[in-house]
Formats: C-alpha cells, structure tokens, sequence
C-alpha cells in the first residue's frame, strides 16, 4: 500500500523491494546450478571409471562399433566434467554496485542543507534503482550462461552413461 505521506518513496521502495527479491532469487537458482553441477562431475567420474575398465577388458579383442561406443562415450564423458567444471569456475559474487550508491549517500550526508537533502533523494533513489536493474540484468545473464553450459553438460554425461550402457547390454547378451 502507498503511504499518503510520501507516496514517491513508497513508490521507488516497491521497485527496490523487487529487484532485491529477483536478484536474491538469480543468486538461488545460480546456487542450485553449481549444485547440480557438482553432481554431473561426480557421476560423470563414476563412469569414467567404469569406461576405464571396459577399455582395460575389452578393447583389444572390441569390435569397431565397440571401439566407437569407447570412443564417444570416452570424449562424452570427458567434455561433460570440463563443462560442469566452467559452471563452477569460481566469480566473485558483487552487491549492487554498492559503491556508486555509498558515494551518493555520504554526499547527501555531508550536505548541511536540509531541504537540498530532501531535494536529492528522490535522485538517490534512482541511482539505487539503476544499480539494483544493472546487477540483475548482469546476474540473469551470469545464470543463463552457466544453466547453458549445465544442461550442454548433462545432455553429454547422458550419451556417455547411454553409450556404456549399450555396450554393457551387448557385451552381456554376447555371452
């Protein structure tokens, strides 16, 4: 509800109040996006593993689609653990261009004319404002960048799981 005594600022802290609430909630998703991704290179290394004892068993005497399947899911497996590995590459995580809004703030604080302070803060409010939209424009970006390369992550862990699972199932049914 907007306070009848000073409606603009009520205004201006509703808009705050929401890019507060998207950028907390970019900062969640980004932290369930490094969850995620250091259970893909968890997994991954698990098969990896297993690819390494097919290779160690069955290569010499594998046919060539057997060598192929090694091959893929070998290469699979492997881009899959680098690309999760850039999803938790470590960025340092910044507050809203907290300096430009600290600088403003001690400049209104240092003014001794009351009605001057009064004057400016609704501009306080619009430099507040502009560095709440530019770190969630510049967060949402950091997100979709990094839930781009998980997804490009598990598409490659599942041809490498589904590649030695193939190879698995053929190699039982052979014998």
């Amino acid at each position: 509800m907007v306070d009848s005594v000073n409606p603009r600022g009520e205004l201006f802290k509703a808009v705050l109040d929401g890019y507060r609430v998207q950028y907390a909630e970019l900062y969640q998703t980004w932290r369930s996006i490094d969850t995620k991704a250091q259970g893909n290179v968890a997994i991954a290394g698990i098969f990896l593993a297993a690819l390494f004892v097919f290779v160690r068993d069955i290569a010499p005497a594998a046919l060539w689609w057997q060598k192929t399947l090694l091959g893929v899911s070998g290469c699979a497996l492997t881009f899959s653990v680098l690309l999760a590995l850039l999803v938790l590459k470590v960025r340092t995580r910044w507050f809203p261009h907290a300096r430009n809004i600290e600088t403003f703030a001690r400049d209104l604080a240092d003014l001794s004319d009351e009605s001057e302070v009064r004057s400016r803060l609704p501009e306080f409010a619009s430099v507040q404002i502009e560095g709440w939209r530019n770190s969630v424009s510049d967060m949402d970006q950091i997100v979709t960048a990094k839930a781009t390369k998980l997804y490009l992550a598990q598409v490659l862990l599942a041809l490498g799981v589904v590649s030695i699972a193939v190879i698995t199932f053929l190699k039982i049914v052979a014998t």
